[in-house]
């Protein structure tokens, strides 16, 4: 036996366990990628392409057309439908903002090891969020992801699965966020506190993601076939309400809050509020509606309608939404 055989089989047990450590890792990470994957609901695949003139796109009976700063955005039919014109009259927008949000996370996690670690833990944390989505928004999610192609960002997760963990981003940021200095803030003026009487709500959105999240604003008006039409403000790629007034005149916007522990088995406030204006016409139908709704997260709605009605609602994981009704003629409301 030559002297490398018998150094070999002297440490062959010793390479074998330093092969395992340094393998370990990385099927590890294909593991939880592969347990924790999200795959698309069955939905009704959709065709066409944007046919362009100057500032105006359509697409069927659905457009995006720049006012200033704002995009308009029309979008109408069923979930897959609209799933569809959406991806395909804001591609664009979608890939700017995916592209800043990453830029971010790169500043502020340099180590891409380290990225790879905190994607992990978040597939971990957050695996079956899926389960607590409406049908009809995972539908529409699955379309939209058919129509968002290329992807360029395919690589750090399978398209829907990114969907559908954006559409939770709001609720996941709000369990990490503790800051007494971000906040937004609402007021609600009606009868004597109004001009002429009418019911004029208000709010500021503190989400400090800046660059297109602040200057390229969408005003979406869905038109869901069987559902009552909304207009909603939000960005490009977003499949729900933090912002929005229905056609019967119920509007709504939503608030962090600081109550209960985040829950693994609520609905994403986005969806949830998406289904009030949806389905509600009145302050009264809104909160029966909430109390059939389970929170993933603590947070404030704001509601008024078009008889003057108008209400805060606070919600948290496994606790009955609480309503205090306007006193008076003014509701203020801030996080806090």
């Amino acid at each position: 036996m030559t002297a490398p055989e018998r150094w070999h089989r002297r440490h062959r047990k010793k390479l074998a366990a330093l092969l395992v450590v340094l393998l370990l890792p990385l099927l590890l990470h294909f593991g939880i990628g592969l347990v924790t994957r999200v795959s698309p609901p069955e939905f009704a695949a959709q065709s066409g392409e944007v046919t362009r003139s100057g500032e105006l796109a359509t697409l069927g009976p659905a457009y995006a057309q720049k006012h200033g700063k704002i995009t308009v955005v029309r979008l109408a039919g069923t979930p897959e439908e609209i799933g569809h014109q959406h991806a395909k009259l804001l591609y664009d927008q979608m890939v700017q903002s995916a592209r800043e949000l990453y830029a971010m996370l790169d500043r502020l996690v340099p180590s891409k090891l380290l990225q790879l670690v905190i994607f992990d833990v978040a597939r971990i944390l957050h695996h079956g969020v899926d389960a607590n989505m409406p049908k009809e928004r995972l539908r529409e999610m699955a379309a939209q992801a058919a129509a968002f192609s290329p992807d360029p960002f395919e690589d750090r997760f399978p398209t829907f699965q990114r969907y559908v963990y954006l559409n939770s981003l709001y609720d996941i940021a709000l369990g990490f966020e503790h800051s007494p200095m971000l906040g937004c803030s609402t007021f609600v003026a009606t009868g004597s506190r109004s001009r002429g009487g009418h019911t004029l709500l208000a709010r500021n959105f503190d989400f400090e993601m800046g660059g297109v999240y602040d200057t390229g604003k969408v005003l979406f008006l869905v038109h869901e076939q069987g559902k009552i039409p909304f207009a909603s403000v939000a960005w490009p790629g977003l499949v729900g309400v933090l912002s929005g007034m229905n056609a019967e005149g119920l509007s709504l916007v939503v608030h962090g809050g600081r109550a209960r522990e985040t829950s693994s088995t609520g609905e994403p406030i986005v969806h949830t509020t998406r289904a009030v204006l949806s389905e509600a016409r009145t302050v009264e139908q809104a909160v029966a509606l909430l109390e059939t709704r389970e929170a993933m997260v603590s947070h404030i709605l704001v509601l008024a309608d078009a008889s003057g009605a108008a209400i805060s609602v606070e919600r948290a994981p496994g606790e009955r939404p609480h309503a205090r009704p306007i006193q008076g003629d003014l509701l203020g409301v801030t996080n806090h």
